[in-house]
Order: structure tokens, then sequence, then C-alpha cells
């Protein structure tokens, strides 16, 4: 007998309000929060959030995890877009550290490691917008940040994780439980399409083929 909801495809419960473990490694997609003002790109549109202490001027986002025990469990990290402390040559102290990690997330995405400066490595890294980053899937270290008074832990963006890193094709591919443990089937490198554009990888990004052997714990857990 075949019933009329099945259930066989829900994921495991956990306890509400309860964050996702420190130092977690996991592949997660971005979403754009929109805000109510414009971005520095035409194609942005409403997209940055003021800070309603300052004037910085943040992207927000939510990251979604698509694979492991925390599949569809979310986090909101922020990005200072403009404003705050400044350097020594008046550009944004938040705007810096944000820059960087846009651009570990392009390479974290494409599969280009951060000494990649070919000309498309190069090309990729030029967006045309903060939008660009839709619905990219990459890899991330997720971290734990305590909460205050009335305030609760919530999960925090500890690092993206590039190609470059031991883990990197582990976290990008798909875990299975065999009977000798866990084993991440990894998935193809994302190949050149016209005009020499990498398309974006949205089912894994770890270079070659094949089964990776990851002893008794999937990637996502800590080292």
């Amino acid at each position: 007998m075949t019933g009329f909801m099945n259930f066989n495809d829900a994921g495991p419960q956990y306890e509400m309000g309860t964050v996702i473990p420190d130092g977690t490694l996991a592949r997660v997609t971005l979403h754009i929060v929109d805000g109510p003002v414009p971005g520095p790109s035409q194609t942005d549109g409403a997209i940055l959030h003021p800070s309603k202490t300052s004037d910085v001027l943040q992207l927000r986002t939510e990251f979604t995890v698509v694979a492991g025990p925390f599949t569809k469990r979310k986090f909101w990290p922020n990005f200072t877009i403009s404003g705050g402390e400044q350097d020594d040559h008046g550009v944004s102290k938040g705007w810096n550290i944000s820059k960087a990690q846009i651009r570990a997330i392009i390479e974290s995405a494409f599969n280009f490691r951060p000494d990649d400066m070919s000309a498309v490595a190069q090309q990729r890294r030029q967006l045309n917008g903060f939008r660009a980053l839709e619905g990219l899937e990459f890899a991330v270290k997720i971290g734990i940040e305590k909460g205050t008074g009335q305030y609760k832990d919530k999960n925090r963006l500890t690092a993206i994780i590039t190609p470059d890193d031991k883990n990197y094709g582990l976290v990008m591919g798909t875990a299975t439980m065999t009977p000798g443990g866990w084993t991440i089937q990894s998935q193809p490198a994302p190949a050149p399409v016209q005009g020499g554009v990498m398309a974006p990888v949205n089912n894994g990004g770890a270079a070659g083929g094949g089964a990776v052997p990851l002893a008794q714990k999937p990637a996502w857990l800590n080292d």
C-alpha cells in the first residue's frame, strides 16, 4: 500500500534553537536578503542594509546547508560594503574584509585556487554587481557566536574553504554511508564554457572523480 504522504525523504529532526556545531565544514548556497538601499551597480537594485547606529552599509545574506546532517539549516552572514573605521588609505576596513571573503566565495564556487592568476580566473573574479553572488554554491567553515543577555548563541561564518584547502574536494562532494564508513563521491571540476568563462558549480566543484575514503567521519565535521 502506498501512502498519500511520503516522509521517507524527510531529514532528521533536530532540537529547535540549537546551533550547528563549532568547526563544522559544509557546502552551502547563498541567497541575498534585499534591503532598502541601492547597491553600487545598476544590476543590484535595492540590496543594501543601513546600520541603525553608524554609517555602515551591509550586504545581508542567507546561507543554506545543502548536504550532510545539517541539510536545510540556515545562518545569516553580513558583509560590510562601506562605512565604519577606515584604513590609512581612507578605505573601509570592513569592506577590505568583505572583499577578501567575496573573492574566496567566487574561488570556492568556481574551483579556482587563490594563486590562480590565469585570464579565466581573473575574469571570473570580476562581477557586474552583488546580484551575481545569488545562488552560488561553495564550501564554508561554520563557527558559533556566543549570545549575550537574552540573545542565544548563533552560527557565524568562520571561513570560506577554497580549492587550496585539503578539505575542499571532500566538502564539495556528496556523502554516502557504506559498510566501511563514510565515503565522499567527488564531483567533476567545472568545465570551461563559451568564451572561456566558467559555469557555476551547483553540484559540487571537487576536482577529479571517483570515491574518496574519509575514515569514520564526514567532511562537515571537525578536522
